[in-house]
């Protein structure tokens, strides 16, 4: 995908996350970095679940911390209901083994909140691998 591909397609993004401050931060990255973007935003399992359900994504964004469920859950639901979706697992705290079980269950790739200068980056490489995929 051209990068001039990438600015201009708005991005239809399913993101979990239950601190509305967090969200509003990563949209603002990515906006502020030129990504266009249509972002649907979960706080619950519910709330995640029904969006999967009504409409098709380009990209799924996952809290790893939400209350009373957890980042592998939500990317297993994400990857059960939508399998072509890219899914990046984005937390404050995500130690090591947590990081590395959520490659293994299809995770495209993990984030720290106070590292979000790989969000821009990581969700560039996420759509080309998900086109490679299609093709």
């Amino acid at each position: 995908m051209a990068e001039t591909d990438f600015i201009k397609k708005t991005l239809r993004i399913l993101h979990l996350e239950d601190n509305p401050r967090d969200a509003a931060l990563i949209q603002d990255k990515l906006e502020a970095e030129g990504v266009l973007c249509n972002i649907v935003h979960v706080s619950d399992r519910e709330g995640f679940h029904a969006a999967l359900n009504r409409q098709t994504f380009d990209l799924v964004l996952s809290d790893y911390n939400v209350p009373d469920w957890d980042g592998a859950a939500a990317l297993k639901m994400a990857r059960e209901k939508q399998p072509a979706t890219p899914v990046i697992v984005v937390s404050g705290s995500l130690e090591e083994e947590e990081a590395v079980q959520c490659l293994q269950l299809g995770a495209t790739d993990y984030l720290i909140k106070h590292r979000l200068e790989r969000l821009v980056p990581a969700v560039r490489r996420a759509r080309v691998e998900a086109r490679e995929r299609r093709k």
